[in-house]
């Protein structure tokens, strides 16, 4: 039997995950480019 619970949480961190990784990818983008220029 799955917890409804874990299943909610389970749901909920990935998808902060999927933010946090567009975060640092975003931040580490605009990072290169103020080195570029």
């Amino acid at each position: 039997m799955t917890d409804p619970l874990k299943i909610l949480w389970n749901v909920i961190t990935r998808i902060c995950m999927q933010e946090l990784k567009q975060k640092l990818c975003v931040s580490i983008h605009y990072s290169k480019l103020r080195i570029e220029n």
